[in-house]
């Protein structure tokens, strides 16, 4: 039991000397999410006003665009991802 105890301790020690010599703590790793959601919800929102017309544009709300769905669902993605340690 103790055995499995320190592998896994130096599992995460390893995993988190990793992360530290890439510079990058959970705060960093939450920002890179966050940043690599906005390029998704921007892109999406770039794809729709293209298609838009003016009469349609105007009378739409920021949050009927679709980089803000885009944006939520990665962000859950990014949570999943960080809460199951990948």
């Amino acid at each position: 039991m103790k055995q499995i105890l320190l592998i896994s301790l130096v599992v995460v020690l390893a995993v988190f000397a990793f992360n530290v010599a890439e510079g990058c703590d959970a705060t960093c790793q939450f920002r890179k999410a966050i940043d690599d959601c906005q390029k998704q919800a921007h892109h999406s929102n770039v794809l729709q006003t293209s298609v838009q017309t003016t009469a349609t544009f105007t009378s739409m709300d920021t949050s009927q665009l679709p980089g803000n769905s885009v944006f939520k669902e990665c962000m859950k993605q990014k949570k999943k991802e960080f809460s199951s340690g990948k």
